[in-house]
């Protein structure tokens, strides 16, 4: 899987992710505008105890495939939500409009 770190939320915590999705700043990819645009924040300024809810809950959902690369995900109020990861920020949560999103078919 594409994920830089496992977080758990306990079984009995119902996280609802959309407070997290409302109140961070959301960039928008520029490198991958042409082929894959989408936006993403990342760990090293967005982390806390509701990114890592959001990380835990992604980590939850099903895989699908982007381009033969596995990823999880989960779909909110029309986004679909996945992870990435790099050296220097941590976990990176990106999104795209779930009918945009570029899965390979299943």
């Amino acid at each position: 899987m594409q994920a830089g770190r496992l977080v758990q939320v306990p079984p009995d915590t119902a996280f609802d992710p959309r407070m997290f999705i409302g109140h961070v700043r959301w960039v928008f990819a520029k490198t991958m505008a042409h082929y894959n645009p989408h936006e993403y924040v990342v760990e090293s300024v967005e982390g806390g105890p509701q990114f890592d809810g959001f990380v835990a809950l992604i980590n939850q959902g099903h895989v699908r495939l982007y381009k033969g690369y596995p990823y999880r995900h989960v779909t909110v109020d029309g986004y679909d939500y996945w992870l990435t990861w790099a050296e220097n920020c941590g976990t990176i949560i990106n999104r795209r409009p779930t009918e945009s999103a570029g899965w390979d078919p299943e």
